[in-house]
């Protein structure tokens, strides 16, 4: 699916599912979630994100007990040549929450990072909890 956004010529293309579909999110319920921006700096930066993308949502898929997943991943690209990659994470577990919300901050990420050519600045990340 591609959709044309509000800035003239920008687009954005869903390239994950990820929970949104209701069968693999099953009965667990939301208890917080969190949106990344990943600003990307060419094709080649964004086919090493997306690859790694996809096989972190396959592996999740595969896991009955997990305590997080990936909601709906989209390509966005501005007339000007910019990607960004936008993504949510779904949070089912508000312990497994707490520890782990700002995992993107670590090692393991940072290398993933470099391998995308970004770094912290390229990246944004809000958490919500969800309101009882």
């Amino acid at each position: 699916m591609t959709a044309t956004l509000d800035a003239p010529g920008t687009t954005r293309e869903l390239v994950l599912l990820g929970d949104e579909d209701p069968a693999r999110r099953g009965d667990r319920q939301l208890v917080a979630r969190s949106e990344c921006e990943y600003r990307i700096p060419d094709e080649t930066g964004l086919e090493r994100c997306l690859a790694a993308l996809r096989a972190s949502d396959a592996q999740l898929a595969g896991r009955a007990d997990r305590c997080y997943d990936w909601q709906r991943t989209w390509v966005e690209r501005t007339p000007g040549g910019a990607i960004k990659v936008v993504f949510g994470v779904s949070w089912y577990d508000e312990a497994f929450f707490q520890a782990k919300r700002d995992a993107f901050l670590g090692d393991l990420h940072q290398r993933l990072y470099a391998a995308f050519g970004i770094g912290q600045d390229d990246i944004e990340v809000t958490h919500w909890r969800l309101a009882a």
